[in-house]
């Protein structure tokens, strides 16, 4: 272990990820939902994240947003690095990459930075040790803004109880493996199965090792997830309590479904938690009944609560994207009070939203929708949103930015010429972006270059055209090539029906 990581896995760099809920518009609509005012911020907004990783995230806010101001931190020399080359690929002025820690930013010894309407951490604060998490603290309470948002997310008690006699087991079983932590944590993990099978229940079951050997777990999000010295899951309370002191308090949660008790919870449990007057041990215990491993936490420097009429035009103004298709009916299931969207209600608002963004006040006021019944503002939001079919925006213009087509050129080029299996975009319209896979990149350039777009086509013109002579000698493979060239067909064909839409509606494109 490197000295300078402080017990935090260093020798292995983090897997890339976008995470859209760390948009400001989706922030907004987290405190909208819940009877908050958001922060005042226009499109000149700052926004920061901490522990940035390889700054997919930052990266794509900054080209989504060209009139903000970005600033990211991480310890890592090799993620800055990499964040840094991205920015400079696509071009981004407005993004500023900083190799420091917490402490330092904490203590005023790291960069000049300005104070922001917006600080996020994603995948921070169960993963590092008291000191570290009293400087984040610290630097909430010295760089957010009177009225601004944090974001922050952690593993939840008691929902990774069951996990924390393996992951102790899973560090100090590594720390005597030589090589990297992704191999360490696999020799562990065979160990500590191996362990499990001579009746040592507490090493993990059946299940949970099923879940661990997925082939969609990546060792390297393993050993980022376990073999860090300071992993502790929290009790809501505990993190409550931690950004008290930076006069921070519970806005609601960046999972949408969360914020409808009546979903997530039985009638028996909410009358129950109704009797718990502190409104932060209610959603701690509440965390019991539903078992949440982990938390997406919103909060705010200074709530402000917003009366029922202000709110709801409040959200009447909110804008909603398309994203994604949604089939009816559609029914959203939890604990609670299942939420069943009706293709006679909701039929009508995804049409819309098919044609291009909208006002959700807009959207209640069709004519089909007046007539079937609106649902309440709140509860269209909370479902589309939550659903995945929907972004949450502020504007609703779709004319694509420069700043967004340049870091998509770029990174649709660096994916394919790294056959990377995924790129990050940035879209126009929501002020954060999508990811697409290989085959998506691969139409997305193709439709840059005016080259074939029909996906059986566009097949021809990667692949060359499938001579079968060329196999005569043998059937074995021409039938895999022909499989692979009718995978791909099939990848583009969804790619083309489903993404390419929502790139238009987006201005992704």
């Amino acid at each position: 272990m490197a000295e300078w990581s402080a017990g935090y896995v260093a020798d292995i760099e983090y897997e890339p990820g976008l995470f859209r809920q760390q948009a400001p518009a989706h922030l907004d609509l987290v405190c909208l939902l819940n009877g908050l005012e958001p922060p005042q911020a226009g499109e000149d907004f700052a926004w920061c994240e901490l522990g940035c990783g390889q700054g997919v995230t930052a990266n794509v806010i900054a080209a989504a947003n060209p009139k903000a101001t970005v600033h990211a931190v991480d310890f890592h020399p090799a993620h800055i690095a990499r964040a840094r080359a991205t920015a400079k690929a696509a071009g981004l002025g407005n993004v500023t990459f900083h190799e420091t820690s917490f402490e330092d930013l904490a203590a005023g010894a790291g960069p000049a930075l300005p104070a922001f309407d917006y600080i996020t951490l994603h995948g921070v604060y169960s993963w590092v040790g008291t000191e570290t998490k009293r400087a984040i603290v610290r630097f909430l309470a010295r760089a957010l803004k009177p009225g601004g948002a944090a974001y922050i997310t952690y593993n939840t008690l008691p929902g990774w109880s069951n996990q924390i006699p393996l992951q102790r087991l899973l560090l100090e079983y590594a720390r005597t493996m030589p090589g990297r932590s992704d191999h360490a944590v696999l020799k562990a993990l065979d160990f500590a199965e191996a362990l499990s099978g001579t009746g040592a229940g507490a090493a993990g079951d059946a299940e949970l090792f099923k879940r661990l050997r997925d082939p969609s777990t990546h060792p390297t999000y393993l050993a980022h997830e376990y073999l860090n010295g300071s992993w502790q899951p929290l009790l809501h309370a505990d993190v409550a309590r931690d950004l008290a002191a930076a006069k921070l308090s519970y806005a609601g949660s960046a999972h949408m479904f969360m914020n409808e008790p009546s979903l997530m919870l039985s009638a028996e449990q909410r009358a129950l938690l109704d009797g718990i007057a502190d409104p932060v041990l209610r959603e701690s215990f509440a965390d019991y009944c539903d078992v949440e491993r982990h938390r997406c936490d919103v909060f705010v420097r200074g709530a402000r609560p917003l009366p029922p009429a202000l709110r709801e035009a409040r959200l009447r103004d909110f804008g909603l994207a398309l994203i994604g298709p949604i089939g009816f009916p559609h029914t959203i299931d939890g604990k609670g009070t299942p939420l069943v969207l009706e293709e006679r209600v909701y039929g009508p608002i995804i049409a819309a939203l098919g044609r291009g963004a909208h006002r959700i006040g807009d959207l209640l006021d069709l004519p089909e929708v007046r007539v079937a019944g609106p649902p309440p503002a709140r509860q269209l939001a909370l479902a589309l949103v939550g659903a995945g079919a929907a972004l949450a925006t502020r504007g609703l213009d779709a004319a694509p930015l420069e700043s967004v087509l340049r870091f998509n050129r770029a990174q649709v080029a660096e994916a394919l010429a790294a056959e990377a299996p995924v790129a990050w975009l940035a879209s126009s319209v929501g002020g954060a972006g999508l990811h697409t896979d290989a085959a998506g990149a691969q139409l997305y350039r193709a439709i840059l270059e005016g080259a074939p777009t029909d996906p059986p086509l566009l097949v021809d013109h990667l692949l060359g055209p499938l001579r079968v002579t060329d196999f005569m000698n043998d059937p074995a493979a021409l039938q895999a090539n022909a499989q692979r060239r009718a995978q791909l067909a099939q990848r583009l064909d969804r790619a083309a029906r489903f993404e390419w839409p929502a790139w238009r509606r987006l201005g992704m494109i």
